[in-house]
């Protein structure tokens, strides 16, 4: 990646860690997609984005409420969603910034199935949104 790149990425991180504060999901949700698109694009691959977004409704539902369910403290060691998402995204950089292909390849696949791990629980507390009923 350029230098304009890692600067392009910090900043919409950057701006996401701000939304944290706001506890607005939506808008946290909108910059998620920005890192996400960044990151495709950087590399080449905005067909893979371009895929992904045929699937966008599903994973921005799961994402939103994994975001609004999972977003409180059991106790102050404890991160919640948003700030889980915000350290990954730095976690991420740093290790692009180092050249750590392995690393940032986890820290990636983790992300992503975070949404996997967490769709049976979200489906159990909300199963109107996932009946295919309005």
């Amino acid at each position: 990646m350029t230098d304009k790149q890692f600067e392009q990425l910090e900043e919409v991180l950057n701006r996401q860690k701000l939304e944290i504060n706001k506890e607005n999901p939506l808008e946290f949700l909108v910059i998620e997609q920005q890192v996400h698109y960044l990151l495709s694009a950087f590399c080449g691959r905005e067909y893979a984005w371009e895929v992904f977004r045929t699937i966008d409704s599903d994973l921005l539902r799961l994402n939103y409420l994994q975001f609004t369910t999972f977003n409180y403290r059991i106790d102050m060691s404890s991160l919640t969603s948003w700030e889980h998402v915000q350290v990954e995204g730095r976690l991420l950089l740093d290790n692009l910034r180092r050249k750590d292909a392995e690393a940032a390849s986890l820290i990636c696949a983790n992300h992503f199935n975070t949404i996997l791990w967490n769709a049976g629980t979200l489906r159990d507390i909300y199963p109107q949104f996932f009946s295919g009923q309005a």
